[in-house]
């Protein structure tokens, strides 16, 4: 398969400004531009004229992507902001893509495991154990899994950062039935006895994202030096989604070095975490640069699971393939959604620019649905795949430089790849076959699926053989 090579190129921020009028007939994203560093209106956005691969033009200007674009009629763009902080993604191409999977797949850990010994002990209060001691709040310090976070608040005027700003009814994405998983990571030194710290949080249920839960978990994943990673528990500590900020106290059980990684849902608010002394501190990561790998999908993606036992979020594929390469995967996934079949008003298209650039991938990861194929759905499979097609055209045009894969939906008819496939060939992008042989074969038993998603054990399946896929693609 022919694949094309991408490179991000870091944006400048030296401006020029010429009148739109002059050249507005020419101007749009990936066509050929006259003057560097000149700027122009393109809509409600703006383009900046760049060379990238030996040829001039125009693209998305930098000041441009950090902000979710909000099309709602009754949303103020400037209610709620996203963190300014996201840096702009280091060059990657497909070749480096390819290798860091190759590296990933080649020590595949197991699933992470529950504490066998109960050594790490958490309890609840909706009042400040620590009074005294400034939580840290600033991003810096933590590693981040997920998207560019919201800056939010809490009724006493906490400041923190979630997906979802309950007040202004806003999410990290226009569409916020996509909003997923997300979480931080950071280093631990404690000097406490007990070997405690806090974690701030409340909880939000998101309209449109899912089942209304009256209850949201977060999880602790813990290791002390160079031990394994474990989970205190499987189904996290639960709080009611009525916005109520908790005070959570992890008790380590002893002092020490430890790596700490909060796993939180969509509608969970993080204020940050406090420690007892100041002795105590948090340090960033040193590995706090990782890939951005979005994937675009329905709602194996997003993720629901058909897990009866104890379980989050965290448990779907595209963070269990968080878990296997340290990557940031950033899950957008719609319920009932594919790429012709329309859920919460849309469908794939309307969303592949409008919510995926603003996150600076370097990788997304087009995951076609079986919604397509639905009961009552009558699309053929060339109609599917012309829209894939433009949807996969749109991509590449507002943003040029990520790399974009195309990939059949995990479960469904090997028929329906062929159409698809020659979509990513027509284009010269990666194209990933999970049908033909099928990477799930619901006619052996003991498949862990449950009423057509995966339960906790299909998550990581599905995530390893996600990443051994992509470490087969041709370079």
């Amino acid at each position: 398969m022919k694949t094309r090579l991408a490179l991000l190129g870091f944006l400048v921020t030296l401006i020029f400004v010429v009148p739109q009028n002059s050249i507005a007939s020419i101007v749009k994203p990936g066509a050929k531009c006259l003057v560097i560093d000149n700027v122009v209106k393109f809509g409600n956005r703006e383009l900046i004229c760049q060379s990238y691969r030996g040829r001039n033009i125009w693209r998305f200007h930098k000041k441009d992507s950090s902000q979710v674009e909000n099309t709602n009629n009754n949303q103020s763009s400037s209610q709620t902001k996203q963190d300014s902080s996201l840096p702009d993604s280091p060059n990657l191409t497909l070749p480096d893509f390819i290798s860091a999977a190759k590296s990933a797949a080649s020590n595949i850990a197991s699933q992470i495991q529950l504490d066998p010994n109960n050594t790490v002990k958490i309890s609840s209060s909706t009042t400040n154990p620590f009074p005294k001691i400034e939580p840290v709040i600033s991003l810096n310090k933590f590693k981040l899994y997920g998207p560019n976070p919201l800056a939010v608040q809490d009724a006493s005027g906490l400041k923190g950062w979630g997906m979802f700003d309950n007040q202004n009814k806003t999410g990290v994405f226009t569409s916020i039935s996509a909003i997923g998983p997300w979480g931080v990571e950071f280093n631990l030194t404690t000097t406490d006895e007990q070997g405690r710290f806090q974690v701030i949080n409340s909880n939000y249920f998101i309209p449109g994202a899912g089942e209304p839960y009256s209850n949201l978990s977060w999880r602790l994943a813990f290791k002390k030096d160079n031990g394994s990673w474990m989970y205190q528990s499987i189904s996290g500590t639960s709080h009611p989604t009525n916005g109520k900020t908790f005070f959570d106290t992890v008790n380590l059980g002893a002092p020490g070095k430890y790596q700490i990684k909060l796993e939180f849902e969509g509608g969970t608010n993080f204020f940050g975490v406090s420690l007892p002394d100041s002795n105590s501190q948090i340090t960033p990561l040193n590995n706090n640069a990782s890939l951005r790998v979005v994937i675009l999908g329905d709602s194996f993606t997003h993720p629901t699971l058909g897990e009866s036992g104890p379980h989050m979020s965290w448990d779907g594929y595209p963070t269990q393939l968080s878990w296997l390469t340290d990557w940031n995967v950033i899950s957008e996934g719609v319920n009932g959604q594919g790429i012709l079949n329309q859920s919460a008003g849309e469908i794939f298209g309307d969303r592949i620019v409008r919510d995926v650039v603003p996150q600076k991938p370097q990788v997304v990861i087009f995951v076609a649905s079986t919604n397509d194929y639905c009961p009552k759905c009558t699309f053929s499979d060339q109609q599917i795949a012309d829209e894939a097609s433009k949807d996969m055209k749109k991509f590449k045009s507002a943003d040029p430089n990520a790399i974009l894969i195309l990939t059949t939906s995990y479960l469904g008819n090997p028929n329906w790849a062929a159409s698809l496939a020659k979509v990513a060939q027509d284009l010269q992008i990666p194209f990933l076959n999970f049908l033909s042989p099928p990477m799930i074969d619901m006619s052996q038993q003991n498949q862990p699926y449950v009423n057509g998603h995966p339960t906790r054990l299909g998550g990581y399946f599905i995530a390893t053989n996600l990443l051994k896929d992509i470490s087969q693609l041709s370079k």
